[in-house]
């Protein structure tokens, strides 16, 4: 397949300029000055460090970083209480919120608390009769049925560990193990990466083993999806229109129909992250596609954020490269205006990205390595109007 990409010099060209220009000293228009002028004064994040990827139940979005869980409701932020211990991360599955948590001796417990009908009670732990021990988990189905799916991994003989996909669903407060477990492997192949719903089916994606898919929440009898093995490992899964959409961290996108065969996909000459959602315009029509941009560079400089991909009717549109935000500019076919590009390339532009979330008022919030929760907002602010920034307290 073709490798297309559409890779904007703006940043690279800029610092280039910048240079030139502290030798050169023009008089008229100095390029170093202008990159400081798109700087924003530096504000104390709200949520900061590593932040965990976002949830949604209902309207709400919550976040967490290891000392705290916050809740982002009608355009206002809360505190929510946590569990004893470091938030290692998060998920939804339901009404449920659930927190993985490292305690002071350094093992994982999961919790649980419903959000909806008792959110003052106290976390309800999930027990984990397994020998598994926890390393990741993800959350599907937003009404019945709905499920909790865990990493876990055990050691092994010598160098090889085990892997295992757990779960359970929100009518039981126990992980059980699913039919997918991985033989003693000294590759890490098995971890769980991702999982979604879509028609009728739980799918899952780990290391080294693709996209298999099952109707049962236990993953009894899983199918795997036609050369997905071989495709690289998948790390983000997202509805589009009527189809499932698979990231990989290669740069390959496919899309699926509920028969569990690509009808399509591509290959893009780039490193993407686990950072993935489906951005809708003011008219709250599916627009794009945002995918985290995994580390890239060229002679000048490096650059993360992420890439822009149009969604048509049918799905994606493979036609078109990967853009950069604001290009083409126009505010109801990407998240920025060109005139942003400039504030974006030296903000955002520059952080890796482990998970992005448009809220239900249009809010778009992004998670950082270690530089905290990021948002873009539109319309009037007090701090900025459609640009990249970290989100303050």
């Amino acid at each position: 397949m073709m490798n297309r990409i559409h890779i904007s010099m703006r940043l690279g060209l800029g610092l280039l300029l910048a240079g030139l220009g502290a030798l050169l000293v023009s008089c008229n228009q100095d390029p170093v000055f202008y990159y400081v002028s798109q700087e924003q004064p530096p504000v104390d994040p709200l949520v900061s460090g590593h932040p965990s990827k976002m949830a949604g139940i209902g309207d709400d979005m919550y976040v967490a970083n290891p000392r705290g869980i916050w809740k982002y409701s009608s355009s206002v932020w809360s505190v929510v209480s946590k569990p004893s211990g470091y938030v290692r991360d998060i998920a939804a599955a339901g009404d449920y919120l659930y927190a993985l948590v490292e305690n002071d001796a350094s093992e994982r417990l999961l919790y649980r608390q419903d959000m909806v009908t008792s959110p003052s009670t106290d976390w309800q732990p999930v027990s984990n009769g397994t020998s598994y021990e926890l390393q990741s988990i993800f959350g599907v189905g937003t009404t019945s049925p709905v499920a909790l799916f865990a990493g876990g991994r055990k050691q092994d003989t010598g160098d090889a560990a085990v892997y295992a996909v757990l779960y359970t669903d929100t009518t039981g407060n126990s992980l059980s193990p699913t039919a997918i477990v991985s033989s003693g492997t000294t590759t890490g192949d098995g971890l769980l990466l991702a999982a979604a719903y879509f028609e009728s089916n739980y799918y899952i994606s780990v290391t080294g083993g693709g996209i298999q898919y099952s109707s049962a929440a236990s993953l009894a009898s899983p199918t795997t999806v036609d050369d997905s093995a071989d495709a690289g490992d998948f790390i983000a899964f997202a509805q589009v229109g009527s189809n499932l959409v698979a990231t990989a961290s290669n740069g390959t996108i496919w899309q699926i129909p509920n028969s569990g065969t690509p009808i399509s996909k591509e290959e893009y000459a780039v490193v993407f992250t686990p950072a993935l959602t489906v951005w809708k315009n003011s008219s709250s029509t599916e627009t794009l596609l945002l995918i985290g941009r995994g580390n890239a560079s060229s002679a000048t400089y490096l650059f993360y954020g992420y890439y822009e991909l149009p969604i048509s009717a049918g799905g994606l549109d493979f036609t078109s490269d990967l853009l950069d935000p604001g290009d083409p500019g126009d505010e109801e076919t990407s998240t920025i205006t060109n005139d942003k590009q400039a504030a974006y390339d030296i903000s955002l532009g520059i952080r890796s990205l482990t998970s992005i979330f448009q809220a239900s008022d249009g809010t778009v919030f992004a998670s950082t390595q270690q530089k905290g929760l990021w948002s873009l907002r539109s319309g009037t602010w007090s701090l900025r109007s459609g640009t990249w920034g970290i989100e303050p307290k």
